[in-house]
């Protein structure tokens, strides 16, 4: 994303370069008269303003990524901390005092805080995206950024459901640790540890 900022701030600075050189020939050939004249003058003004236009264009290209490699940086970041806080809340709880039970519906109430709160940032994230990519789409070729974006939110979805995942993945080795009979004549039945039961939330 950084190397399309450097890119389309570099291509803007030619076009801008390019264009300031034409007015400097139509003054030139101001001094001439006739069609051959006014037809070249027409050309160098046209391509004057095409030229600019697009310098314009290349300049909201690279602010605009700009801006979304921040988004995205922001939103990477974010989740990492989302993560880190919501593993310890949920050692913390595995660690302390208190019953299976108990202990279970505290560590799903911290992922589903968790879940939500990472939601959110993509949100937040995804909204930069489609405000930047709107801003291209005005100075170019127009239409509606929420259908230009809508591939991106599910992989930002998928990002942010990866991340969830690793809390409970990385929230303490969730699995049964051992397994139990039941009654004499009833099936085998797995007894799970706090951690283990947080694996499948309900």
């Amino acid at each position: 994303m950084t190397s399309a900022v450097t890119y389309w701030s570099n291509a803007g600075a030619v076009k801008r370069n390019e264009a300031s050189d034409l007015p400097d020939r139509r003054t030139q050939l101001g001094v001439n008269q006739g069609r051959t004249a006014e037809d070249l003058l027409d050309r160098y003004w046209r391509g004057e303003q095409r030229l600019t236009t697009i310098a314009h264009q290349c300049q909201v290209k690279s602010e605009q990524s700009d801006r979304v490699a921040d988004a995205v940086n922001h939103l990477r970041d974010r989740l990492k901390e989302i993560a880190k806080s919501g593993n310890e809340e949920i050692d913390q709880i595995i660690s302390g005092q208190g019953s299976t039970e108990s202990k279970v519906a505290a560590v799903n109430a911290v992922i589903a805080t968790k879940n939500a709160t990472a939601a959110n940032a993509a949100g937040i994230a995804m909204s930069n995206l489609v405000d930047a990519t709107q801003r291209v789409l005005d100075v170019t070729i127009g239409g509606d950024a929420r259908r230009s974006v809508r591939g991106r939110a599910r992989g930002i979805r998928v990002a942010t459901r990866r991340y969830s995942a690793r809390h409970r993945a990385a929230a303490g080795h969730y699995r049964a640790r051992r397994a139990v009979r039941g009654p004499e004549d009833g099936p085998r039945r797995a007894v799970w540890t706090p951690d283990a039961a947080v694996a499948c939330p309900p």
